[in-house]
């Protein structure tokens, strides 16, 4: 999910980096001691250096040439090129501060080309509507010039925004310009960053296959960051997808290039898919491997939001185990406060349930573990969880049919939004609830019917997940819709942000809008 990150003054870093790397190196060699020509060649070098997947070099080559750079205008250029490899290594507060510095003094296409590189920066923080506007603000100007590279850069982070954002047709419409004018001017590497792009954004509009032939194009012609990214998507969209399997190699792929060149950004959010991909593929012991991993990584980095889900995972994974003791009972408790604190309210519910079910597991009470979970109307998720507090309850006390009962409630509410609850950010999500709460049914089944009862519903609920956008219009845009709002609550919730009671609506409110219109479709997708 990235886009142009900065231009060389010696060559096309992002178009062919061996090439514009090979420049560098030869005009550093040939400029003597002329300033000017060694802060040039500097930048070029940093730049490319960074698209061959070398970041520290990268940075080194940049951080020289701010040292050199011996007036504001030149310093401002390296600061411009800072912002996108600051941002690669995951300091995006460090990318910003430089590109405020750098803006009051830039004009003219340099101007733009900040504005590529700090859209690109507020993506990745999480600050979409400004990354919007930053890029929209400087199209105009560079559709009237004649800098394609740039162009091409601008779009595809433009791109990037309105599908973080849910405008899914105004991402393909941005991202298939940025495809043309990188193919026009011959620009392998950009229009395949381009090409990486609008996979992203196909996958986010539920196009599975579409978006797995963009990224399969784009890959062989990406090094560095670009080709983990593009790994990284390959592999969210697979899960996503049902295939958690297959996305292990992909991430593992992702992981090495990303560590062995410093990608911090990527190395957290990457370890965090692979614990779900873990996870999902029935292996506990490796998601806990990768979900400490991620809350260190997160850690390190003062990403405290998205470390409360690395804890997330990694409490589901000791569970999934087998872990039944008193120490997971205290982290399940702990895990659940620091998540409610946090704003992740479904999966505080879900380490709830984790904890009360190790409670009744070791003969203790769990009422007071469950009073708070879930409530009986709002989003699915909530629902579900209330429901399976409900059984858990009923269970502790001996009330079987009224357990059964609640298993069979909450399976319904799961199937009847079983497509809202597939659009959900994968990594805010609590997909346990569903497979727990079917588990808890199937342990509680008192004769052949009850039994029958709740394994079809586990079966309905694990059917594979849809592959393509639906055929009714209304249905794909609420789909959309619920996918977007899912990612930007999430985001601003790892920032720390509170959610407002009204986003929670809007959420519940789409997925009731799916449910409609999935009720009245006639047969087939």
């Amino acid at each position: 999910m990235t886009g142009l990150e900065g231009r060389s003054l010696s060559g096309p870093a992002a178009a062919d980096p061996a090439t514009a790397y090979a420049r560098a190196l030869a005009l550093l060699s040939e400029g003597g001691g002329v300033l000017a020509m060694r802060v040039a060649g500097l930048r070029a070098a940093g730049l490319a250096a960074k698209e061959l997947g070398r970041l520290d070099e990268g940075l080194a080559f940049l951080h020289q040439a701010l040292d050199l750079a011996d007036d504001v205008y030149s310093v401002a250029q390296v600061r411009m090129n800072l912002v996108g490899l600051l941002t690669a290594r995951g300091d995006v507060a460090g990318a910003l501060a430089h590109a405020e510095e750098a803006e009051t003094v830039l004009d003219g296409p340099d101007a733009d080309r900040l504005s590529a590189n700090k859209a690109c920066a507020l993506a990745r923080a999480g600050r979409l509507d400004e990354a919007h506007d930053v890029a929209a603000r400087a199209l105009p100007r560079l559709r009237r010039g004649h800098d394609p590279a740039t162009l091409n850069g601008l779009l595809t982070n433009l791109g990037l925004a309105r599908a973080l954002r849910g405008d899914l047709a105004g991402a393909e419409s941005a991202l298939v310009e940025a495809i043309a004018v990188g193919e026009a001017a011959g620009l392998r590497h950009q229009t395949a960053m381009s090409k990486g792009n609008l996979g992203f954004a196909m996958a986010r509009r539920g196009d599975i296959p579409r978006a797995l032939r963009l990224f399969a194009e784009a890959e062989p012609h990406l090094t560095g960051e670009r080709l983990a990214q593009c790994r990284f998507d390959q592999a969210e969209t697979l899960i996503l997808a049902g295939l958690p399997g297959e996305a292990r190699p992909v991430l593992l792929a992702a992981l090495d290039e990303s560590t062995a060149n410093g990608y911090g950004c990527d190395v957290a959010d990457g370890f965090l898919l692979l614990a779900h991909a873990e996870l999902a593929a029935g292996h506990p012991e490796q998601c806990t491997e990768a979900a400490e991993r991620a809350r260190a990584a997160f850690a390190e980095q003062e990403r405290t939001g998205w470390m409360l889900l690395a804890e997330h995972v990694l409490l589901r994974a000791r569970w999934a185990s087998g872990e039944r003791s008193a120490v997971l009972l205290r982290s399940a408790m702990a895990t659940a406060e620091r998540l409610e604190s946090g704003g992740w309210a479904d999966a505080a519910d879900e380490a709830r349930i984790v904890a009360a079910r190790v409670a009744l597991s070791l003969g203790r009470p769990a009422g007071h573990l469950l009073s708070s979970v879930g409530r009986a109307s709002g989003p699915a998720s909530a629902q579900i969880a209330a429901w399976h507090a409900v059984a858990l309850e009923c269970s502790a006390r001996a009330d079987h049919k009224g357990a059964v009962a609640a298993v069979r409630l909450g399976l319904q509410v799961t199937e009847d939004h079983a497509e809202a609850l597939g659009a959900l950010d994968l990594r805010a999500r609590a997909s346990g609830l569903a497979t727990e709460l079917a588990e808890l049914g199937l342990g509680l089944a008192g004769s052949a019917r009850e039994l029958l009862a709740v394994e079809e519903r586990r079966r309905a609920i694990g059917r594979p997940a849809r592959v393509r956008p639906p055929k009714d219009p209304e249905r794909a845009a609420a789909l959309a819709a619920l996918r977007a709002l899912s990612v930007e609550r999430a985001a601003d919730t790892a920032r720390g942000g509170a959610v407002p009671p009204v986003r929670s609506q809007e959420a519940a409110d789409l997925e009731a809008k799916v449910r409609e219109r999935t009720r009245r479709r006639p047969p087939g997708p």
